[in-house]
């Protein structure tokens, strides 16, 4: 079973981006760390930002409905154990899927950057020499 460490930038941003979970949590650091911590292990796999790290979904139940808060998560390294991961920051819903669509088309427009200065090399190796015998 999966631990996890919840950083301070996480808890400012949770603080901040939902105030009315934040209010609901207890008064003590330790435990409202604790809580969080258990949020983010029932959390489901969503993707991966930046391509090192893994966005969780944490549906959390809160008031009639379901508030949807996603926590990227990345291995603590030099850990002795292994399955140990750090929550680095909390994000909405749309947040992350903005920066999904926004990492989406950085990849894409790096590609298609690539082709074409791949493109404009090979014209400009094929183009034919012109040499003046004239000199």
């Amino acid at each position: 079973m999966p631990r996890y460490l919840v950083s301070d930038h996480a808890m400012e941003r949770l603080q901040e981006r939902f105030p009315q979970l934040w209010s609901a949590l207890p008064v003590d650091d330790l435990a409202a760390r604790m809580c969080v911590a258990r949020w983010v292990s029932r959390g489901k796999s969503m993707g991966s930002q930046r391509r090192q790290d893994l966005l969780l979904a944490c549906p959390i139940p809160w008031a009639g409905s379901t508030v949807t808060v996603v926590c990227a998560v990345s291995p603590l390294l030099g850990n002795r154990r292994p399955d140990t991961w750090a929550v680095r920051t909390v994000l909405s819903l749309e947040m992350a899927q903005a920066n999904s669509a926004r990492a989406q088309h950085e990849i894409r427009h790096a590609g298609q950057r690539r082709r074409q200065q791949q493109r404009r090399r090979r014209a400009l190796r094929l183009r034919p020499q012109v040499v003046d015998w004239n000199c």
